[in-house]
C-alpha cells in the first residue's frame, strides 16, 4: 500500500519499537484531525461529590508534569497548552480539522479522493435453467443470485459503478440481462434481481462449459481497464452437451492473459458433478460454495478476498 490513514502515535510508537527496518513517515498535508474521549461517565450518578471528584480528576490530568508522562508513554500529543509535544511529534501545531458527521458526507468525501482510481467492476453470472433445475433446485439458483448479486454492496468501496450479467443458458447461452449498480445511488438489487430470476423457465439439457466459453467471450468484449471481479456459475453440476471439461481448459489456455485470470465460482444447488466443479473451480483460481448454506455471500466474499 501506498499509504495509511492512522493515529500518528501509532506511528510514532512503531518508529520507536526497534521492530522497523525502515522508520514510517508520517504526512499531515492539511492538518490533523483529533479524537477526544469524553469523562462524562464518571458522573455517574449525578452528584456534587462526583462533579468534584471528576474536577480534581480533570486538573491532575491536565496538569503540565501529567501531560508530559502521558506524551511519553503514549506518543500522544498534550492537551494543554504549553506544554511540548514528545520529539516524535514535534514541529509545527497542527490545524485542527472537523470530522465530517454525516455518513454519505464521508462516502462523498473517499469518493472525491479515489476519483482518478475509479475503474467499473464486473460479476458474470450463468445460471444453468436446463431441465434437471426444476423444482427445488430452480428454488435454489433464484436465493443465490440474489444474495451473491448483493454481496459487492457489503464489499466493495464506492469507485465506479458495479455492472451485474446475467447469463441464463440450457443447451445455449439465453438473451443477456444486465444491472448496473451507480457507485452514487442506491439500488434495489433484491427486487431487480428476483424480478428477472421470475422470469427463468427450465428447458433440455445443461451445456456447461460452452456457456462458460460464451460467458468469457463476453467479457472479452470490454475495455481492458475494466475490473473483471468474477464469473459465478450456479448449476446442479450436471452437464448434459457440447464441451467438457478439458475442451473448455484447452479453450480458455488461448484467452488473453486478462480473462485467465478470471476465476470461476460454481455455486452447487445440487449435488451432481461436484468433483468436476472443485477441478474447474481450482483450475481457474475460485472456489466452490453450497447455495444451501445461510452464509453463501459471506463465503463468497471470504472466497473472492483470498484468492
Amino acid at each position: 500500500m501506498d499509504g495509511l490513514f492512522t493515529y500518528e502515535s501509532e506511528i510514532a510508537r512503531l518508529n520507536a519499537s526497534g521492530r522497523l527496518a525502515e522508520r514510517l513517515v508520517p504526512v499531515r498535508p492539511d492538518g490533523a484531525v483529533a479524537a477526544r474521549y469524553t469523562l462524562r461517565p464518571l458522573l455517574e450518578p449525578r452528584t456534587r461529590e462526583a462533579g468534584e471528584r471528576l474536577s480534581r480528576l480533570t486538573g491532575l490530568l491536565l496538569a503540565g508534569d501529567t501531560q508530559r508522562r502521558i506524551a511519553e508513554l503514549t506518543h500522544r500529543r498534550p492537551g494543554a497548552p504549553g506544554v511540548e509535544p514528545p520529539g516524535a511529534l514535534a514541529g509545527p501545531v497542527l490545524r485542527p480539522l472537523d470530522v465530517p458527521e454525516d455518513q454519505y458526507v464521508v462516502n462523498r468525501l473517499v469518493d472525491a479522493y479515489l476519483g482518478r482510481y475509479r475503474y467499473d467492476a464486473r460479476m458474470l453470472f450463468l445460471l444453468n435453467v436446463s431441465g434437471s433445475m426444476r423444482g427445488v433446485r430452480l428454488e435454489r439458483l433464484r436465493e443465490a443470485a440474489v444474495r451473491l448479486a448483493g454481496a459487492p454492496l457489503a464489499d466493495t468501496p464506492a469507485v465506479g459503478d458495479m455492472h451485474l450479467i446475467f447469463v441464463p443458458f440450457g443447451a445455449r447461452p439465453g438473451e443477456l440481462r444486465q444491472i448496473r449498480l451507480s457507485g452514487w445511488a442506491p439500488a434495489n438489487v433484491e427486487g431487480e434481481v428476483r424480478a428477472l430470476m421470475g422470469g427463468l423457465v427450465p428447458r433440455g439439457e445443461a451445456a456447461i462449459y460452452d456457456a462458460l466459453v460464451a460467458g468469457y467471450r463476453e467479457l472479452g468484449g470490454f475495455h481492458e481497464e475494466d475490473r473483471v471481479v468474477s464469473v459465478i456459475l450456479i448449476t446442479d453440476g450436471s452437464n448434459g452437451r457440447g464441451r467438457d471439461l478439458d475442451g473448455f481448459l484447452r479453450h480458455r489456455a488461448a484467452l488473453a492473459p486478462g480473462l485467465r485470470a478470471v476465476p470461476v465460482y460454481p455455486v452447487l444447488v445440487g449435488g451432481a458433478g461436484e468433483s468436476e466443479m472443485r477441478e474447474l473451480a481450482d483450475r481457474t483460481g475460485g472456489r466452490v460454495l453450497d447455495a444451501r448454506g445461510e452464509s453463501l455471500a459471506e463465503e463468497f466474499l471470504t472466497a473472492r478476498a483470498g484468492r
